[in-house]
């Protein structure tokens, strides 16, 4: 029996795209992971591709907030019907299920994550879960698989043991339902692998299997005609070598690697088991080891990449070196005499602070986009747009308290400025973003020195270490800080919710309030609120009038204040999503309470600082 025949119009397939990996792979943030090429096309359009094997009509790809994105990068197949589910808030995998159940009619659905380089025939696979009348088949990878992915199939009437809303995930909590209710649900092995992934290295292993496991692939290293090739590279198979890339003299590549279409290899350097994607440049005398090249990534001359993810272009090192030295000689040749007051902000002339700053700019612009991209993307660390505006506003409101500026640092300037670019270069040889992203401040601080003198930049000293915040932490210290943060505000959330009198039990991360299934996400830990609030009062600091002790007192209750608001929001939006219905209503209240935190944290600080006043007024 050949069931994609007979029953054709009955599958329907739902692609699970989100991206769950929550910033701890810098790649994943850019570009979501089905949409990383397999080996020269998007990931995702080759499961589409697979599924016209299946006769899927309909395809429903589950996302979080990155619609947009797979509707233009998704080719779809004439033969299927695409549909795009945007996950504004988790819904967990069997939540998927119950939404696209509301968009297709088809009796069997089968669920398949997206960030996999292969799909295997399932042809078998459905036939023995209908013979068998099975509710929910497994199938796991092959037994030499390390993947921890799974494809399931289910039928429609799965939709009964499915909460009408909240969050609702296949392993942790349908398996259970069903297997409570005796419904029957089979487990499998196939006899392929799993060609799954959700970072960086497990994207690695996923090309390495699918190269060597693969017959076309295998034994034999596929060049494009139009590649250009030195006679004198070393080519180990299995390799892909894509259209008009070039690969120059004493070159050695080491399978499995995938070379993108318009990826130029200079001489004498070494790619070791590597993807680089399209446009990616590795410059002469370069080792790169078990990495993936991100598009139009540059890797510098003389540079060792191991075991990471190049994620943008770095730049040229002698380009940057050549701003260093015109910068330094900028400013000595605008040195001036002694200045004064408040005038010493408005010279040097102003031609030469235009010219300066068009240099800093421009030898800084790609740390500069890539923390406007960041603030953009990043909702934990947005705040961080703020805190030069207001550090300037806070510099201008202390210019009546600006005494005697000098010229008299230059020596010293020009030392935190080589001491700024030596960081710099260290970041930008090590691929560590937060190095180049610190040399950022140091320069500014060496500038403002050099320019003004160490009187001003002593005055304004707050001012200017608040620059800092503007800054994201380095990823080691955002896990640390983010998982601790997301244990604490559910303990809380659950106390307080049973304050209210509801009953409330806990798996995890996962509330269950009246048969209600909410998720406590990581973006729900606070550190968004915890960073925003701690700019806010920082900034209050600054530019209030109080001693020592109250400012400090003021500092030290940011955290506290977050943190109430924070579980006062999750306490609110928890017993909201038990008698709302809807995702669209679910997400604007879920919304609207995260907006309302802020004048709420406000009216704290606010009260705070009366509080102070009473108490001084009454000392």
């Amino acid at each position: 029996m050949n069931y994609q025949l007979k029953n054709k119009h009955e599958i329907c397939a739902v692609m699970l795209a989100a991206n769950n990996d929550f910033g701890c792979c810098r790649l994943a943030s850019r570009i979501p992971p089905a949409l990383w090429p397999v080996p020269d096309e998007p990931a995702i359009n080759k499961l589409l591709q697979k599924l016209t094997n299946l006769s899927v009509k309909k395809a429903i790809i589950c996302s979080n907030s990155n619609t947009k994105i797979f509707q233009m990068a998704v080719e779809n197949p004439a033969s299927i019907e695409l549909f795009f589910l945007d996950e504004q808030m988790p819904l967990g995998t069997a939540g998927c299920i119950r939404e696209a159940v509301k968009i297709c009619q088809d009796e069997i659905l089968i669920v398949i994550p997206s960030q996999m380089a292969d799909l295997p025939d399932l042809t078998d696979a459905i036939i023995r879960h209908i013979d068998n009348q099975s509710t929910l088949t497994i199938l796991s990878g092959s037994d030499t698989s390390k993947s921890t992915a799974h494809i399931y199939i289910a039928n429609r009437d799965i939709i009964k043991w499915i909460p009408a809303k909240g969050y609702f995930d296949i392993k942790e909590n349908l398996i259970a339902a069903l297997v409570k209710q005796n419904k029957k649900v089979v487990s499998e092995t196939l006899t392929d692998n799993l060609y799954s992934y959700r970072n960086h290295t497990q994207y690695l292993e996923a090309m390495s299997k699918y190269l060597i496991e693969k017959e076309c692939y295998s034994n034999d290293t596929f060049v494009s005609k139009s590649a250009i090739i030195d006679e004198s590279v070393r080519i180990f198979a299995p390799v892909i070598i894509l259209n008009n890339s070039i690969i120059s003299e004493n070159a050695v590549i080491i399978g499995p690697a995938v070379i993108g279409n318009d990826v130029i290899i200079d001489k004498n350097s070494l790619i070791v088991q590597s993807v680089l994607w399209d446009g990616s440049h590795v410059n002469k005398n370069c080792f790169v080891s078990n990495s993936v090249i991100d598009y139009n990534a540059a890797i510098p001359s003389f540079c060792n990449v191991e075991s990471k993810a190049v994620i943008r272009s770095t730049g040229d090192l002698i380009k940057q070196n050549i701003t260093s030295v015109l910068q330094s000689a900028l400013v000595k040749i605008k040195y001036t005499p002694p200045l004064t007051g408040c005038q010493g902000l408005l010279k040097p002339k102003t031609a030469s602070l235009i010219i300066i700053a068009a240099i800093f700019i421009w030898s800084y612009f790609p740390e500069i986009r890539e923390l406007l991209v960041f603030w953009n993307r990043s909702n934990d660390y947005s705040a961080g747009l703020l805190v030069p505006f207001l550090a300037g506003i806070a510099i201008w409101m202390r210019k009546q308290n600006i005494s005697q500026i000098t010229m008299q640092s230059f020596a010293f300037g020009i030392s935190i400025y080589i001491v700024a670019q030596m960081i710099r270069l260290f970041g930008l040889y090590f691929m560590f973003s937060s190095a180049e992203r610190f040399s950022l401040i140091l320069s500014i601080w060496s500038v403002i020195i050099i320019l003004f003198g160490w009187r001003l930049f002593y005055n304004n000293l707050a001012p200017f270490l608040f620059l800092i915040l503007m800054l994201p932490p380095p990823h080691i210290i955002h896990n640390s800080i983010m998982l601790p943060l997301q244990k604490i505000a559910t303990s809380c959330a659950v106390f307080c919710i049973g304050l209210l009198g509801y009953v409330v039990n806990r798996q995890g991360n996962i509330l269950y309030i009246d048969n209600t299934a909410i998720a406590v996400s990581e973006a729900c830990s606070g550190l968004r609120m915890i960073t925003a609030f701690i700019i806010i009062i920082v900034f209050t600091s600054l530019i209030i009038k109080k001693s020592k002790w109250e400012k400090i007192s003021l500092l030290l209750s940011s955290l506290p204040i977050a943190f109430a608001c924070n579980i006062i929001r999750l306490t609110i939006t928890a017993i909201a999503f038990t008698v709302v219905w809807g995702q669209r209503w679910a997400a604007l209240i879920h919304d609207f309470s995260g907006y309302a935190m802020v004048p709420l944290g406000l009216a704290m600080l606010l009260f705070e600082i009366k509080l102070m006043n009473i108490l001084v007024s009454k000392t």
